[in-house]
């Protein structure tokens, strides 16, 4: 072997490429573990079952927000359109979490057993495909619902939705797919509960069921949409951040993917392949653009007029002010001659409540004042003195339950006295709702059928969004996971307004058809 035959180190030059190749893929295995979005770029292969081909992962920029957050956060929860790749980004990051770290263990339910076996294929799929140095040897390679290796100790296991699936589980990550259909969905979140407190992460994924209102995943969306903050990223990502959690919502609409069909515009995948195929009950499960479209209770089933509710959200506009640390918004400031009635349907103001809600409302039905959040009774029953004295002593109303009788009370002591009373011989202050309920959600679908009320707050007109008939309550109420604190309090204001003293304007309700909204 001649000199030149050698390199500097002195080996041969087949094995001096054989080092280098080592160094390069061990190089690359360091960077794929500190990196799993580049792992997922340059490794990763999946099935396109629209063309049938096998496709390299799409680096797409919404999926790369979505990744980012799967990797900080404790708690998610993903409401999504159709054929968005996200199952194949949780299979793919549940993998690089088995490979590159030490006992990690992914836990998939979904639920079927089939649908349970289709997300753990992903896993397996892409793992099949990545180069020698990276794939890792499968102990039962032709296990359907299981995912072992050989030497790595973690494991990804593939559950059908039971009542106690995910019991006892040790799993660091529980994957929840298409949670709206799971049957024991709130049952098997509280077995694997314990995993996310013990410091691991759950995932739940899912398109909305719009035939269930008040299921599991419907109940957790809106009880994070409800009470968050929310941040657009550029990419078209929504997150909600809960305010008293660490979960976050992301809405990932359908136009996040850029393409849909080869040699097809989005516009024209719509118009050719999804409206031809879907009424407007389906495209909004299944392809909604936005989240708004997604929560939204179906035209079947919203107790208020929808069309009447979009009308009446181009009104809805930002407050003069805010006090009492948020939980009262000034829209307008008092008028000597205007005339005002003060509504509360309040609550005890703990964790565990609902929020009150309250407002004055002038003589044109305009809201004036926004008050709303989870107050204490005796903050509550300050801020309504306040308000009393500075618009100028309006006819107050509070709802006469258990907390508010007692903030009555409260009211009362401090000065409160331009009361409507429940009984002809005023020793009952506050409204009584009981058996007066199905009128009074009446008159208020005719108000809002007429656009006659004017409500400010776009969280408000939200809560009337998801105000739902069923089959216990033909009138309407609130669906699972939210409140119905602005309808009651609108409603009971309405009522209120017919009684009031001298003085006050007249208020018609034009009583429409039932059909009619």
């Amino acid at each position: 072997m001649s000199l030149q035959q050698r390199t500097r180190s002195g080996l041969p030059a087949e094995l001096q490429k054989s080092k280098e190749t080592f160094l390069g893929e061990q190089a690359e295995k360091i960077y794929c573990q500190q990196n799993p979005l580049y792992f997922l770029n340059k490794y990763a292969y999946i099935q396109d079952k629209n063309t049938g081909k096998v496709i390299k992962w799409q680096s797409w920029d919404y999926l790369g927000d979505v990744l980012n957050i799967l990797l900080t956060c404790p708690e998610v929860i993903i409401l999504k359109a159709r054929q968005l790749g996200v199952s194949w980004l949780v299979a793919g990051l549940s993998l690089w979490d088995t490979i590159f770290r030490d006992c990690a263990k992914t836990l998939f339910l979904s639920q079927g057993e089939k649908e349970a076996w289709d997300l753990l294929s992903k896993s397996k799929f892409i793992n099949r495909k990545l180069p020698p140095f990276l794939m890792v040897t499968e102990k039962h390679p032709d296990s359907r619902e299981l995912m072992d290796f050989v030497p790595i100790d973690g494991m990804l296991q593939a559950l059908p939705s039971t009542e106690k699936a995910g019991h006892g589980t040790d799993a660091r990550r529980v994957v929840r797919d298409e949670l709206a259909r799971h049957p024991y969905g709130k049952e098997n979140f509280l077995a694997v509960g314990p995993t996310v407190d013990a410091g691991g992460q759950s995932i739940d994924l899912s398109t909305m069921e719009k035939s269930d209102l008040n299921n599991h995943f419907t109940e957790r969306v809106m009880k994070i949409y409800n009470n968050s903050t929310r941040e657009d990223l550029p990419s078209g990502v929504v997150v909600f951040k809960h305010n008293d959690s660490e979960a976050k919502l992301i809405f990932l609409g359908w136009k996040l993917r850029p393409v849909r069909r080869e040699g097809m515009t989005l516009e024209d995948f719509w118009n050719n392949v999804i409206v031809p195929k879907y009424d407007e009950y389906g495209r909004e499960e299944q392809y909604p653009a936005t989240i708004e479209e997604a929560v939204s209770a179906p035209k079947a089933k919203c107790r208020f007029s929808k069309v009447a509710l979009k009308d009446l959200e181009t009104r809805c506009t930002s407050p003069l002010r805010e006090e009492y640390n948020g939980f009262v918004k000034i829209y307008q400031e008092p008028i000597a001659s205007n005339q005002y009635c003060m509504v509360f349907d309040p609550s005890e103001g703990d964790s565990t409540s609902d929020p009150c809600a309250g407002g004055i409302i002038d003589k044109w039905l305009h809201r004036v004042v926004d008050i709303h959040g989870r107050i204490p009774l005796d903050e509550q029953a300050r801020i309504a003195w306040d308000l009393y004295q500075r618009y100028f002593k309006p006819y107050t109303a509070v709802e006469r339950n258990a907390c508010g009788l007692t903030l009555i009370e409260k009211m009362k002591d401090l000065g409160i006295t331009n009361w409507y009373y429940h009984d002809k011989t005023k020793n009952k202050e506050g409204w009584w709702t009981g058996p007066n309920r199905p009128a009074m959600i009446m008159d208020l679908a005719d108000a809002v059928y007429n656009r006659a009320i004017n409500e400010p707050s776009l969280e408000a007109i939200k809560e009337f969004h998801s105000f739902i008939r069923t089959d216990k309550y033909p009138e309407g109420e609130a669906r699972g996971g939210t409140h119905d604190d602005y309808v009651m309090m609108w409603a009971i204001a309405l009522q209120i307004r017919k009684s009031m003293p001298s003085g006050e304007m007249t208020v018609t309700t034009t009583r429409m058809r039932e059909s009619n909204y």
